[in-house]
């Protein structure tokens, strides 16, 4: 194996960098200004808010948040949960420790204290710490905060219902003057149906009413008065509690004629929107109802699901979109419904982490799905903003026509063609802030981190603890040479990984990976004959791998081989249980292929993206990373306010965070490259990059037109004043004996980027610079020129045939004043010589007239080259990729010595041609006198 496939595949194996084409797709994004983000909560690695980490580092999730006007100031109040990522896979039956180790998410106390909690923060005071304000140990998080009649309605989520003591699950009433110590009141609350552990989620205002729904149908309202302090238990009301009324049960029989059965499972979300209100309902595709509020009575259609009369069937054709989540926005004067979509998250990370093969394959094939935001106008009429059109992902009304797409942006802000593997899960929250409008998603990126760690335990599981060590060093290595040989066919380029051939080679990897499980379970072969059959196996892979791939090139075949020896030392020296060691190999192969889809979803780092548009339907990036934190997989809550737009995350792996962007975000690569560069040929200009921790061994500057430009970069320094919640990670052995990602803050780096000016071109192009695993870039307009720059007018240049009008200069004819001349008669001074009167003989001097040879002088006509220095022939080259223009290429003269004759050059002559006249008068009277 080369030294370069051994380190392509290593960065691939601990960074698992993301594939180029998709990195060229976000090479072309802008990306915000910088300088205006802040961090309002803990900057050190464990955040969650609250200044103990013992705590923050289980407030997995910035659930809930709401700018609150109290008595003694405004407060940003937020309600957190606890340990929502371990409650997920505890809830799945996920108990081993090694798996939440794996993943980095903490293992939940799920008898001690589980409880979410509310914290506010005073906006005025920029010293300001966090109070905790409220805590229930009946509820382990809040999941929706809304301002109503100038109190604060706080919804509880997920009850601890666990624990057998609470089966109920409540509204919170807080008011003005609510102070750390006190207790809120209980406006609402329900007992549990069956056995849900939540049951508010939804809310919003409409008409001075606020209308609240729940997981089982039903949708409450109340304008706020005659509300009472209650004292929820686990029989349930018997009553509504005083000041609601039960405005609509969409599980009444009375309904089915318009809501369908499966169309009742959960009220996701309720928006007011014209007039209307609307129900998302969470289903097999999501559902959404319009109900028109009459006061004694409503009306109810269904716009989306299975009913006749929805012109849209279940998440627009769509199921694996299972909810939806409505924001409100105006564009270009006309107000539209923006709805964002969720596949199932939850349900994809527990079915995953159960860590079978069917497992595995049914989370990926089933449930992962890359979200799209819609918008609809008061008319009903869809259409698709983010989102494939085509595909199993893109979206169809009931008759089967594609809903018009009014944007370009692929689902999950994926910017590659074919295929969409985006990480992107959901799109979470929208809103709309001084002029733009904001999107943020769920991230599975941190998924590819955890994957060859899960994969390996279930290969040590197959093959038993007593060689465990031996198992995983030899199942990583395997597991990194089939990544290895995939993306030396697909060469890192998603597109290629799509094509039959590739397909058809891991096709090959899974069916072998099968032969050797049934090889290992079969008792008719005897245990020591095994290995030999696993070998004669591997060869036929090697062999079906180069005729499928059409290719037998020493590098695949020394891939193929790596794989192939990995595998026989495996089997072959552990003599003691070959079976199981090819139950080990059998689940890596076979788990790599399947995940691989997971594997190359790279379009960005992991870590929440947060995008935004200017018109409501083109998006572009703010960050592709979790605000410079992997761990951030989420954009929970996006907040407009006027004290600036607030962004709450979701991470349950070190503790949700808090940050004021102010309509700006962090960037990963900053530069402080001018608009205008000049340089001579040859010249050099040097200029600051800065970024987050990303490798300095990739870097590129390009034009726009497809250009290169000559650039080299260095390290001069780090910032270590800023340390980031960045994480980096490497794989190293655990206390359970499995590997997981060690964690370091990784700081603000300074680079030296050089720009020489050999392959400098002119005119305004935009440059991308890119740096580091992360594969962030910057557009920067700038214009390089050279000495060489105006020489394109140069091919005007062949103009100067024309200049054979020099010709004209015959007027050197008029030199014949040269009779002016006749100063020569001074010469007379031969005075001596009165005959020189016969002189008027000296007309048979006209053989002058000879020098009008002067006039084959018109090989002046290089004279043209007196308009200054000598110009060199020009050879004009042609144009390459993009109309990039080479530099004129300087041919050598083809008459170095011929001079240009001047002005004065002339006069010379004459004075010589008057001297040759008078020696030749003194001649002829000298021989007149002999």
């Amino acid at each position: 194996m080369t030294e370069e496939i051994k380190g392509r595949i290593k960065r691939r194996l601990f960074a698992f960098a993301a594939v180029a084409i998709m990195l060229v797709g976000l090479a072309a994004l802008p990306a915000a200004d910088a300088s205006g983000s802040e961090r309002l909560t803990n900057t050190g690695l464990i955040d969650g808010i609250d200044s103990d980490p013992d705590i923050g580092l289980h407030n997995s999730y910035a659930w809930c948040g709401e700018l609150f006007s109290q008595t003694d100031g405004d407060y940003l109040w937020v309600g957190t949960n606890h340990d929502l990522g371990g409650l997920i896979l505890s809830n799945s039956g996920v108990t081993q420790p090694e798996v939440y180790e794996a993943m980095g998410i903490p293992v939940p106390d799920m008898r001690g204290d589980m409880a979410g909690r509310i914290y506010r923060y005073d906006v005025n005071d920029p010293e300001a710490e966090w109070e905790l304000m409220w805590m229930d140990p009946a509820i382990n998080g809040y999941r929706k905060m809304i301002i109503f009649n100038e109190d604060l309605y706080v919804f509880a989520g997920i009850t601890c219902r666990w624990t057998g003591i609470y089966h109920y699950s409540v509204v919170y009433r807080f008011t003005p003057d609510f102070a750390p110590g006190d207790s809120p009141d209980v406006v609402l609350w329900d007992r549990l149906p069956g056995t849900a552990i939540e049951y508010y989620r939804a809310a919003c205002i409409l008409d001075d009413k606020l209308y609240v729904g729940t997981f089982d149908g039903k949708i409450y309202r109340t304008d706020g008065n005659g509300l009472t302090n209650n004292t929820p238990n686990n029989l349930g009301p018997a009553t509504v509690p005083a000041g609601w009324e039960l405005m609509i049960n969409l599980a009444d029989p009375a309904l089915s004629n318009i809501v369908d059965p499966l169309g009742t499972s959960g009220i996701w979300d309720i928006k007011a929107f014209n007039g209307s209100l609307y129900a998302f309902v969470a289903s097999n595709g999501f559902r959404v109802y319009k109900i028109q509020d009459h006061g004694d009575k409503y009306s109810l259609e269904q716009i989306v699901g299975d009913k006749d009369s929805a012109a849209y069937g279940p998440g627009l054709g769509i199921p694996k979109h299972v909810a939806a989540s409505p924001f409100v926005s105006t564009w270009a004067d006309k107000e539209y419904m923006y709805v964002t979509t969720f596949a199932n998250g939850p349900l994809f990370l527990g079915t995953f982490a159960s860590l079978t093969i069917d497992s595995i394959r049914s989370a990926l094939n089933d449930l992962y799905c890359p979200p799209a935001i819609y918008r609809f106008d008061a008319n009903d009429v869809w259409e698709v903003v983010v989102g494939d059109s085509s595909g199993d992902n893109a979206a169809y009304d009931k008759t089967g026509n594609e809903v018009p797409h009014v944007g370009d942006t692929r689902a999950g802000f994926f910017p590659g063609s074919g295929p969409n593997p985006s990480a992107n899960q959901y799109i979470w929250w929208a809103a709309e802030y001084d002029g733009r409008l904001y999107a943020s998603t769920w991230d599975m990126g941190f998924m590819r981190e955890a994957v060859p760690a899960l994969l390996l335990y279930t290969a040590s599981n197959d093959f038993g603890a007593d060689n465990t060590t031996t198992v995983l060093m030899e199942t990583f290595k395997i597991y990194n040479e089939l990544l290895a040989i995939v993306e030396y066919l697909s060469g890192g380029d998603l597109e290629r990984a799509m094509d039959e051939a590739v397909i058809e080679v891991e096709n090959l990897i899974t069916e072998c990976a099968k032969q050797l499980r049934e090889l290992a379970e079969d008792n008719a072969t005897p245990l020591l004959e095994k290995p030999a059959a696993a070998v004669a196996l591997l060869q036929a892979l090697a062999e079906n791998i180069q005729a499928a791939a059409e290719t037998a090139t020493a590098e695949l075949e020394g891939l193929i081989g790596d794989l192939t020896d990995s595998i026989e030392n495996l089997v072959g020296a552990i003599a003691s249980n070959p079976s199981g060691a090819m139950l080990a190999v059998s689940d890596v192969m076979e788990l790599t292929m399947i995940c691989l889809p997971l594997i190359l979803s790279g379009s960005d780092p992991a870590g929440f993206d947060l995008f935004y548009s200017e018109d409501g339907m083109e998006f572009l990036p703010f960050t592709v990373n979790g605000l410079g934190d992997k761990n951030n997989y989420g954009g929970r809550v996006i907040l407009p306010t006027s004290y600036g737009l607030f962004l709450l995350t979701a991470n349950p792996f070190k503790g949700c965070q808090v940050w004021r962007l102010e309509s700006e975000m962090p960037e990963e690569i900053s530069a402080d490259i001018s608009d205008t560069i000049s340089m001579k040929a040859g010249d050099i200009a040097e200029f600051t990059v800065t970024s987050f921790g990303l490798d300095p061994r990739v870097l590129s500057v390009v034009a726009g037109d497809g250009t290169k430009v000559d650039a080299a970069i260095q390290l001069i320094g780090e910032d270590i004043s800023k340390y980031y919640s960045t994480v980096e990670k490497k794989f190293s052995p655990t206390t359970h004996g499995l590997y997981k990602y060690e964690e370091t803050a990784v700081p603000l780096y300074v680079y030296m980027l050089t720009l020489t000016g050999e392959n400098a071109f002119c005119g305004t192009l935009d440059v991308v610079i890119c740096i580091g695993g992360s594969q962030l870039t910057i557009p920067v307009s700038m214009t390089i020129t050279t000495e060489v720059p105006e020489e394109p007018e140069v091919p005007e240049e062949p103009e100067v045939p024309e200049e054979p009008e020099v010709p004209e200069e015959p007027e050197v004819p008029e030199e014949p004043e040269v009779p002016e001349e006749p100063e020569v008669p001074e010469e007379p001074e031969v005075p001596e010589e009165p005959e020189v009167p016969e002189e008027p003989e000296v007309p048979e001097e006209p053989e002058v007239p000879e020098e009008p040879e002067v006039p084959e002088e018109p090989e002046v006509p290089e004279e043209p080259k007196v308009i200054g220095k000598t110009p060199s022939k020009t050879i004009v080259p042609p144009t390459y990729g993009g109309g990039a223009v080479l530099p004129p290429v300087e041919l050598p003269e083809e008459k170095k010595n011929t001079e240009p004759v001047s002005s004065s050059g002339w006069a010379l002559w004459a004075v010589v041609v008057l001297a040759v006249a008078a020696l030749a008068g003194v001649g002829y009277l000298a021989l007149r006198k002999f």
